[in-house]
């Protein structure tokens, strides 16, 4: 069971391949989903989709979006409520599917299941079907009250930390009949490990390989480009960034320079705030596009982008795992002083700075560099890097079951 992302299609495609049946149940999704709101909408179909080919079962379940009152004091009467009665992320109902997958269990004998969240409604969804039918499950962590748990320092609300007391009393519950959990970084294993006494693995996102070797592309040598895939969020910190870029463009005049910021429109805060305060003529700024194109885009470039999140611990984003893959010089800044600077520091691919003036003079140095020999060497660990493929992920996936569950 999970979301329609490539995580938990990775480990479908990985377990095939080891020589297992896998059945993944979904929601049905139709590719063309932009933002949250496309995701909370009702689906064009009002019964399963089930499509069989050899080993490999996917179900694809209609949904439908759920309707609030208009009245505020009811919405907020209804989410205390819900929130108090474990019915959690009101916003989307995985409880909803239920009937449609016990009709499959009662046909079917599944030897484990794995439920890989958010939302967080499907560890109930989990504990429920295990309830009813008995068949061993572990739940998948992407996140875990990462506001709560990573922040160094958390700033919390009253009505915060009364959201997060009735989410996690609920969540021990579901977990304490799982065999495992998994989670995306170690900080998020740890801790849920540790709340509930529980065996606990870390399972990165991570590349696909054969995406990877697809579409690998020449670097850029007529503009010096950088580019940056994915969403940038207002909690991060842009300062060193935005301020790095403008010193730079201070002291070079007539550059060769590009920016590319791919996907950032669907965050309007960020994108608003780049626009405002870098050149218009140095900076790209687009929508979300498809995943290929995107990788494309990043193999041109010279230098790959990622604003760590500072003070914060193990926040990993599936794009450093890309990055690393299409072997580009990676810069980071600022670094977070914990997960993301390990793997820059350890591959051996790019660097970490924490200051305007370390960003300005490390630019300087890159840009002088590209324009004597057209390119930027890379010298990563190639080795290192392979332990982040998805399939790498999913086969340790795979071991844990094996382990935990006493499956063959």
């Amino acid at each position: 069971m999970g979301t329609g992302a490539p995580r938990p299609e990775s480990w479908a495609k990985t377990f095939l391949k080891e020589g297992h049946e896998v059945t993944v149940v979904s929601r049905y999704w139709s590719g063309e989903e932009k933002n949250w709101n496309d995701y909370l909408k009702s689906t064009p179909i009002d019964k399963p989709q089930i499509t069989e080919e050899g080993k490999l079962t996917k179900v694809f379940l209609p949904y439908q979006e759920r309707e609030y009152s208009k009245i505020g004091l009811v919405r907020k009467f209804n989410s205390v409520f819900n929130l108090v009665t474990g019915n959690l992320e009101r916003e989307v109902d995985s409880m909803y599917y239920f009937d449609y997958i016990k009709d499959i269990l009662t046909q079917n004998k599944f030897d484990f299941m794995v439920a890989t969240c958010p939302p967080w409604n499907l560890s109930r969804l989990a504990y429920k079907i295990w309830k009813s039918f008995k068949i061993p499950f572990a739940l998948d962590y992407r996140d875990y009250e990462n506001d709560v748990i990573l922040p160094l320092n958390p700033k919390l609300s009253n009505f915060r930390k009364f959201e997060f007391f009735w989410n996690t009393r609920y969540m021990k519950k579901w977990i304490a009949k799982s065999k495992f959990i998994a989670g995306a970084s170690k900080p998020i294993v740890d801790y849920v490990m540790d709340q509930n006494n529980i065996a606990g693995y870390e399972i990165t996102n991570g590349y696909n390989q054969k995406l990877i070797s697809k579409i690998q592309e020449s670097q850029a040598s007529d503009i010096f480009t950088i580019s940056i895939i994915g969403f940038l969020y207002p909690p991060q910190d842009l300062t060193i960034l935005i301020e790095g870029l403008n010193k730079f463009f201070d002291k070079n005049k007539g550059i060769k320079f590009q920016f590319n910021f791919i996907g950032v429109n669907a965050i309007k805060e960020v994108a608003d705030n780049l626009r405002e305060r870098l050149p218009s003529k140095y900076i790209n700024i687009t929508d979300r596009i498809p995943q290929e194109e995107a990788l494309r885009i990043g193999s041109k470039s010279n230098v790959l982008y990622y604003a760590g999140w500072s003070n914060w611990k193990g926040v990993y984003s599936a794009k450093i795992f890309e990055y690393l893959a299409l072997e580009r010089r990676i810069l980071i800044a600022p670094g977070d002083n914990f997960a993301i600077d390990k793997i820059i520091r350890e591959s051996n691919s790019g660097e970490v700075v924490n200051s305007i003036d370390a960003f300005d003079n490390l630019l300087t140095a890159w840009y002088k560099e590209w324009e004597e020999k057209g390119y930027l060497s890379w010298d990563g660990d190639e080795n290192y890097v392979k332990q982040f493929s998805r399939e790498a992920q999913a086969i340790k996936l795979l071991e844990a079951i094996k382990k935990e569950a006493v499956l063959a």
